[in-house]
């Protein structure tokens, strides 16, 4: 819940009120004991000039609508569009290479990832628009640059260009501080297979070749 600002409104901060939706703004009228509680008008697209969407007003010690303040935003879309960036990696997404640059999604027909992006748009009511980061077969990923951005799936998303991010992307400390990954659909259990050791010191087996 924040005070109501006209400079929180501007071009430069659209981008942060389609990530933190979950806000209510209170504006108090002048000359008068009478507040107006307002919201970003997410899923809806900003176009141009910001204008919050009135959800109550609070008037004689008591709402005058009764609205629920922290509505679900996410769970129907409502048919908008966001944007999905990825590139060509078997078997998250799966890019046909016959397609050409006006194909829709890219070409992006086929994969794990693909699949659950489908699964998720039909249940949350949105259109995903699938593109590539610039530069994508050196890229991929992506890393840090010279001035501090990055490159890559990791550069559209630290940008906020791309809504959602498809590429194998694992839980780890460096991930986590840029993205805010979703649940795990996937578990790998990971381990070592070694030759066996008749000796008494087959307990370093394991380590004995990097000696």
């Amino acid at each position: 819940m924040l005070l109501h600002d006209r400079r929180l409104f501007t071009k430069q901060y659209h981008t942060l009120w389609t990530k933190i939706i979950n806000v209510v703004f209170i504006r108090k009228y002048r000359f008068k004991e009478l507040y107006e509680l307002s919201t970003v008008p997410y899923p809806a697209p900003i176009k141009g000039v910001l204008i919050t969407l009135r959800l109550d007003l609070w008037n004689k010690r008591k709402f005058q609508k009764q609205t629920d303040l922290y509505r679900d935003k996410v769970s129907n879309l409502q048919g908008n569009s966001l944007k999905v960036v990825t590139f060509n990696y078997i078997p998250s997404a799966i890019k046909n290479m016959l397609t050409n640059e006006n194909d829709e999604n890219s070409g992006y027909n086929k994969g794990l990832e693909i699949e659950v992006l489908n699964s998720l748009s039909s249940v949350m009511n949105f259109i995903p628009f699938i593109y590539e980061p610039m530069n994508w077969r050196t890229e991929k990923w992506g890393k840090k640059q010279i001035d501090g951005t990055l490159s890559g799936l990791l550069g559209e998303a630290s940008s906020a260009r791309a809504d959602l991010v498809l590429g194998n992307l694992h839980y780890s400390p460096y991930h986590l501080n840029i993205l805010d990954l979703s649940i795990p659909y996937n578990t790998e259990c990971l381990t070592f297979l070694t030759f066996e050791s008749k000796t008494d010191n087959s307990w370093k087996t394991l380590i004995l070749p990097f000696k």
